[in-house]
């Protein structure tokens, strides 16, 4: 199945921050809503004429964050930019509190971006030799080369 989504959304498309004196440092405020029902996070790609802070933030179900946009205006004339927000990874992490040995597949073909690491101290050397985990293709064969400790 599918696991809900964050959603990130500006509350307002556009900065105008009308007539400003040049070369003044000014700041602007932009809201940013997650309207999904996970948690989502988010990093600001870099821009050379506007500096956004926080840079990265993750941001809970229905909550709310300020993003504070620094600028100057070095020369006469509207500044235009875009401001770039990046979806960021947020950990999973799954545990097995039960006595019972437990079997994952996790079927990552409709996600090939997507990276599943495991420290080799996260794993029992007494249980295993080698990392526990498989890379399985498309047809349901072990990829060689696929384990990484």
């Amino acid at each position: 199945g599918q696991l809900p989504e964050g959603s990130l959304r500006l509350k307002d498309k556009a900065l105008d921050a009308g007539y400003v004196p040049l070369a003044t440092p000014q700041s602007q405020r932009l809201q940013l809503r997650n309207t999904g029902t996970r948690a989502a996070a988010f990093r600001v790609l870099p821009n050379a004429k506007v500096k956004v802070t926080p840079e990265k933030c993750k941001v809970a179900p229905e909550e709310t964050v300020d993003l504070e946009v620094n600028f100057s205006c070095p020369d006469p004339g509207p500044l235009t930019t875009t401001i770039e927000l990046q979806a960021a990874k947020l950990p999973f992490v799954l545990t097995n509190t039960t006595p019972v040995p437990a079997k994952l597949v996790v079927d990552l073909v409709s996600t090939p971006s997507l990276q599943l690491l495991l420290a080799k101290d996260a794993w029992s050397s007494t249980e295993y030799d080698q990392c526990p985990l498989m890379r399985i293709g498309v047809q349901g064969q072990v990829v060689s080369g696929s384990a990484r400790a």
